[in-house]
C-alpha cells in the first residue's frame, strides 16, 4: 500500500502528459511508481523517465508532492524507520528541537534534567532562578555532597577565602567542631551573654588546619550559612554550579516550576543534548517533530536517500 499524500495533479498532468480525468479516476489511490509504470506500458515516453525527472530538481519535487504541506511531510516521515528519523534530528534548529519537548510530560522532562551534564543542568536551572534564590533552595545534603567533591577540595584557596569572610561566630563553630575545644579567638562573654571575638585569631586557627580538618570544618557550617558560603564560592568560581549533582536541580525545579518553564529554559541546552532528548520520543511523535525540517533540505534528502519512499507515494 502506498503513502497517501496530497499531490499537485496539474503538475503531474503537465509534466508527464497524463489526462487529468484519467489521473483523477483511473489512477486514484495508485502509487506514483504504479502510475508511471502503467503510463510507460501505454507508450508514454515521459513517464518512463519518471525517476530522472523527479530526482533532478528539489523545487520540482516540492511542487510535485506539495512538500510544503506539513501533512505530506508527516505522511512521508511516518513511513521511515526510527534510525532514519534520528539521523535527521540534527538538521532541526534549536527552537524546533525545544518545541519537540512539548510532547513530554513534566515527569519525563525532570528525569532528563536529572541526567544532564552538570554544566548544562546548572545553566538550565539558572534560567529559572536567580543564583541567590536557587542557593536558598538547595538542601543540606546537596551542599555537603558538593563540599566532598575532589574538584572542590582542589579549590582550597577559594574555599579558604570565602570561609574566612564568614561571621566570627560561625568560624568559632567550625573550629570547635574540629578541635572539640573553645576557639582561641574567643575573647570573652559579657554580662549580657554577648561573645567577643578576635577575628584575626579565628582566621589564623582555620588557616592552620590541614586539608581533612578544613573540610570537616566546612561541613560543620550551619545550613543557612553554608548556603551563603557556597554562593560566595560560585561568585569566585562560577563552574562550582556545574559540580552539583543535577538530581538536586531537578528536585528544586519540581517543587517550584511548571512544564512550560522547563521547556522555555531548555533553549540554553546544547543542540546535541536536545537531539538526544527528542530521540526518546515514540516514532510517531518523532515524525511530528521532524515536520518542522526545512522543506528544501528535506526534498534533497528524499532525492538522495529515499527513492523507494518517493515511489510509494500514492494519489489521495
Amino acid at each position: 500500500m502506498g503513502i497517501g499524500i496530497e499531490t499537485n495533479l496539474y503538475l503531474i498532468c503537465s509534466a508527464f502528459q497524463i489526462d487529468y480525468a484519467k489521473l483523477n479516476k483511473e489512477y486514484s489511490g495508485m502509487t506514483i511508481n504504479q502510475i508511471m509504470a502503467e503510463e510507460a506500458a501505454q507508450g508514454n515516453d515521459l513517464a518512463s523517465k519518471f525517476d530522472e525527472e523527479l530526482l533532478s530538481d528539489p523545487k520540482k519535487l516540492i511542487d510535485f508532492i506539495q512538500l510544503n504541506n506539513p501533512s505530506n511531510k508527516f505522511a512521508i516521515l511516518s513511513n521511515m524507520n526510527e534510525t532514519d528519523l534520528d539521523e535527521m534530528l540534527p538538521l532541526l534548529d534549536t527552537q524546533d528541537l525545544v518545541m519537540g519537548l512539548n510532547y513530554f510530560n513534566q515527569s519525563a522532562l525532570l528525569q532528563m534534567v536529572a541526567m544532564l551534564p552538570g554544566e548544562q543542568a546548572a545553566n538550565l536551572t539558572l534560567q529559572m532562578f536567580s543564583p541567590e534564590h536557587l542557593m536558598s533552595l538547595m538542601p543540606k545534603e546537596a551542599l555537603d555532597e558538593l563540599l566532598e567533591r575532589t574538584e572542590i577540595k582542589e579549590m582550597k584557596d577559594v574555599e579558604e577565602k570565602c570561609a574566612l569572610n564568614l561571621p566570627p561566630e560561625i568560624m568559632a563553630q567550625m573550629i570547635e567542631a574540629v578541635t572539640g575545644d573553645v576557639p582561641a579567638g574567643i575573647k570573652g562573654i559579657d554580662l549580657g551573654g554577648n561573645v567577643s571575638f578576635d577575628i584575626d585569631a579565628l582566621r589564623k586557627q582555620i588557616k592552620g588546619f590541614n586539608q581533612d580538618e578544613f573540610q570537616d570544618s566546612l561541613l560543620a557550617i550551619p545550613p543557612a550559612h553554608k548556603q551563603g558560603f557556597v554562593l560566595e564560592m560560585t561568585k569566585e568560581k562560577p563552574e562550582v554550579w556545574s559540580m552539583f549533582n543535577p538530581i538536586y536541580f531537578a528536585g528544586v525545579i519540581a517543587d517550584k516550576k511548571q512544564k512550560d518553564d522547563i521547556i522555555k529554559a531548555s533553549a540554553v541546552l546544547e543542540p546535541e543534548t536536545l537531539v538526544q532528548m527528542n530521540q526518546q520520543l515514540p516514532q510517531e511523535l518523532l515524525a511530528a517533530v521532524l515536520t518542522q525540517i526545512d522543506t528544501k533540505e528535506f526534498a534533497e534528502i528524499l532525492q538522495k536517500n529515499f527513492k523507494d519512499v518517493l515511489g510509494e507515494l500514492a494519489l489521495s
